[in-house]
């Protein structure tokens, strides 16, 4: 089996995360890119950026 990884870029030490995603993750976020117009997987529409930027803030 080829492993799969999301990979977190901007992290606080400043070194990229590389996050095992499994066979599930991996199936939701391909059905999410066939059916969403965004280029983030966690979008909002609140923030400059398009994207969710804190996690505390948003409460998750």
């Amino acid at each position: 089996m080829k492993e799969k990884y999301g990979i977190y870029q901007k992290t606080k030490n400043g070194k990229a995360q590389n996050i095992p995603l499994t066979d599930e993750a991996m199936e939701i976020l391909q059905a999410r890119k066939l059916t969403s117009k965004s280029k983030w997987v966690l979008q909002s529409d609140s923030s400059k950026s398009g994207h969710l930027e804190s996690h505390m803030k948003h409460g998750i």
